[in-house]
């Protein structure tokens, strides 16, 4: 793979859902396991 190339990945966050609320826990364990990608939250401030 090209060392430009950089794949990106999103964890949606739904309050209020009978799931988890928080996409940390999530997002630190896929980190952990890769360096290839660039993890983050699709959250969008509407302040």
């Amino acid at each position: 793979m090209p060392s430009s190339l950089v794949l990106m990945g999103y964890v949606r966050v739904h309050h209020f859902a009978r799931q988890q609320a928080s996409p940390f826990p999530l997002l630190a364990a896929m980190g952990a396991r890769t360096s290839k990608i660039e993890l983050g939250t699709g959250v969008v401030d509407m302040r």
